[in-house]
């Protein structure tokens, strides 16, 4: 059986891990993809900030993690 996929909830903001030099050097590398992550404790357990150009692919990184749930911004 396979595993429901997270919840995705879009929120007004987010701390921006990328910085532009990120963007200008993602995917230069054979296709590497630069994804960067804050990983923290708190009381409800383990809360994980990702910050990426590439949202599909992040998003089926953290469902392969088995969160719960996506907070997800909009941006453009």
């Amino acid at each position: 059986m396979k595993p429901e996929p997270p919840v995705i909830r879009l929120v007004p903001h987010l701390p921006d891990l990328m910085q532009p030099a990120d963007y200008a050097n993602d995917s230069s590398n054979n296709g590497e993809r630069i994804v960067k992550f804050r990983i923290r404790m708190t009381a409800d357990g383990l809360a994980i900030l990702a910050d990426s150009q590439h949202p599909v692919a992040l998003e089926e990184l953290l469902a392969s993690l088995g969160v719960d749930s996506i907070e997800q911004m909009l941006c453009g």
